[in-house]
């Protein structure tokens, strides 16, 4: 938010509209671009500062409170930005609020309000940002009610999605932006934003003939139209910054109201190595007839009284390794696994890869049995066995490979509901029974979060077979309160319950 403009002559008293502080106000409530979300409080406050000139050049301010949160006001005189910092978001605030800087506030009734750059001259006031040495910043704060649409179930999916096996992030950043009319089909743009010392923009382009589409989107041109696709621009935002940054990136639309109707692309991953301008693209995310499909498990298409919200989900690595030609290889090949994975509507707690390496095939064949060291995932310890040569004489043909979950050995109550892919990787597209390459055989592993039909489907799993005829089938829970308390009762009940028409 800039925060500098140049002193110009005031316009004299009788040139100056008169106004209160509620109309100053009102004023400022009207330039916040409101969502769906109801508003859960809104809040403004005032913060003073004398002799500017010798606050140092990043000068954070006492701290206060607004909006029931501790805060503090940052101000860059360098880079011309003031922003306010606060703790961390209560579960009940929505993830996205809205907040007004003023410029100056020196009284209500000759003062100039400003919400974006004050580099922009005012067009109705002439008045100095600065006099006497002395600012009077204003803050306005809207936050919006978290009404458990599901967003942060999609955040939670998106940071497993780009969780990556050889780089452990460092910083997200998620950009929405509302379309309020899916019919008109026009662009949106972000404008350039600062995240995690680079420059970011976002461009959601619509493409209607060859030529809505941009020199860098050209090539991929099919004579195809009516889609969006995405660009992601971005730079370093210091010449002399030496460093390597890596990310993924997953651009996507959902439904206003239901987060989990969604349609998204990952990315691989991005690296940003010099100084020069960065383009990462989406070359086709959403079609326009795509707006109107029921997504599946959702029976409901994305659009939702002509409207949607765009989104684009950043995870930022931190860069201790180089990003060899291997990683990136591999990253792909994780990737298009994660597309072979059907999660159904089950909801992805975290996910992982693990592979080790032969010299070549004949090493593998020469052994019967081999077991992978102990390796974590999804915070559990596991361990690959593999049967070089099958397990029995039908299958000696074949390579078995199982993996086993170590943790079920220490907790005989642990349940987990997963799903399993099994690799091999190498790097020369050739047999792998062939030559002496190296190549690795791995595992990939989704954990979901286990719900009580998965706990039905495993006790249903073990129930005896008998040859009477099924009649009829239920479960019953009972949630026992005070368990320690009641050790010293002999029996416990538990209230009468009903399945299939008999008392139990």
């Amino acid at each position: 938010m800039g925060l500098f403009s140049s002193n110009k002559k005031k316009k004299t008293k009788s040139q100056v509209k008169d106004i209160t502080k509620g109309e100053y106000i009102k004023k400022l409530r009207n330039l916040i671009s409101t969502l769906d979300n109801e508003i859960l409080k809104e809040e403004y406050i005032e913060i003073k500062i004398i002799q500017w000139s010798r606050i140092n050049s990043v000068y954070f301010s006492k701290p206060f409170d607004l909006c029931g949160h501790q805060c503090v006001l940052l101000i860059n005189k360098d880079e011309h930005t003031v922003d306010l910092i606060y703790d961390e978001r209560k579960k009940n605030e929505y993830h996205l609020s809205n907040i007004v800087y003023v410029f100056p506030v020196t009284n209500y009734e000759t003062m100039e309000y400003k919400s974006y750059e004050l580099y922009e001259e005012d067009k109705e006031y002439d008045l100095s940002i600065i006099e006497d040495d002395k600012i009077n910043i204003g803050i306005y704060w809207r936050i919006y009610l978290n009404e458990d649409k599901g967003q942060d179930n999609l955040m939670e999916k998106f940071n497993v999605i780009t969780s990556d096996i050889d780089n452990k992030e460092m910083n997200t950043y998620y950009y929405e932006n509302r379309i309020t009319d899916v019919n008109s089909y026009k662009n949106i743009n972000s404008g350039l934003f600062k995240f995690n010392n680079i420059m970011w923009e976002i461009e959601l382009i619509h493409v209607k003939s060859i030529d809505d589409l941009r020199d860098d989107f050209l090539h991929e041109f099919r004579g195809e139209t009516d889609y969006y696709c995405v660009k992601l621009t971005c730079q370093k935002y210091e010449d002399n910054d030496k460093n390597n940054y890596y990310f993924k990136y997953i651009p996507f639309m959902c439904n206003v109201k239901d987060f989990s109707c969604v349609k998204y692309r990952v990315s691989d991953i991005c690296t940003i190595d010099s100084d020069k301008e960065f383009i990462f693209k989406t070359h086709k995310l959403i079609s326009d007839k795509g707006f109107f499909k029921n997504r599946k498990y959702h029976d409901k298409p994305i659009i939702y009284d002509n409207r949607a919200i765009f989104g684009v989900y950043i995870n930022m690595y931190k860069n201790s390794n180089e990003v060899t030609a291997d990683t990136i290889n591999k990253d792909k090949m994780i990737k298009n696994l994660n597309l072979y994975v059907n999660d159904e509507d089950n909801q992805i707690i975290s996910k992982g890869y693990y592979e080790f390496s032969f010299n070549n095939w004949q090493s593998l064949r020469n052994e019967n049995k081999i077991t992978s060291p102990l390796f974590e995932i999804c915070n559990h310890k596991w361990e690959i066995i593999l049967y070089p040569n099958g397990i029995n004489e039908k299958s000696k043909d074949n390579l078995s490979v199982y993996v086993r979950c170590l943790d079920t050995k220490q907790d005989i109550f642990l349940h987990l509901s997963s799903k399993i892919i099994f690799t091999i990787r190498k790097n020369i597209s050739s047999p792998i029974t062939n030559g002496d390459e190296k190549f690795s055989i791995g595992i990939y592993i989704r954990i979901y979060k286990f719900k009580k039909e998965h706990y039905f489907k495993e006790i249903n799993d073990l129930e005896m077979n008998v040859d009477y005829p099924l009649i009829g089938e239920n479960y019953y829970e009972w949630k026992i309160k005070d368990y320690n308390q009641k050790n010293d009762e002999e029996l416990i009940s538990s209230p009468e319950f009903e399945i299939n028409d008999y008392k139990w």
